[in-house]
């Protein structure tokens, strides 16, 4: 039976292998390399238009986050965990310890 850090490794390792082959595949398949000519501006305001794969999912988090009140993050929770740490005995206000 393998143990959990062996099945991890092992997930990881066929994922980087998913896209490892395809692409050394792709590459050796190349026979003559074609000649790049790129005009003076190729694409104006290519830099601000590649900007929106950030900024629409950034946008589309923060209004699922905001637009959903039951996810809430209390201080007091955060706190308890942090005194719970820092004693010797149980917590009972945490829910993850007895």
């Amino acid at each position: 039976m393998l143990s959990d850090n062996q099945r991890a490794f092992g997930a990881i390792f066929v994922m980087i292998l998913v896209i490892v082959v395809p692409a050394a595949i792709t590459l050796d398949t190349v026979e003559k390399p074609g000649v790049r000519q790129i005009p003076p501006d190729p694409t104006p305001y290519g830099y601000s238009w590649s900007l929106l794969l950030f900024i629409v999912p950034l946008v589309a988090l923060a209004v699922w986050f905001l637009a959903a009140p039951r996810i809430l993050v209390s201080e007091e929770g955060l706190l308890a965990h942090d005194r719970c740490a820092s004693t010797a005995r149980s917590c009972s206000r945490h829910p993850f310890r007895t």
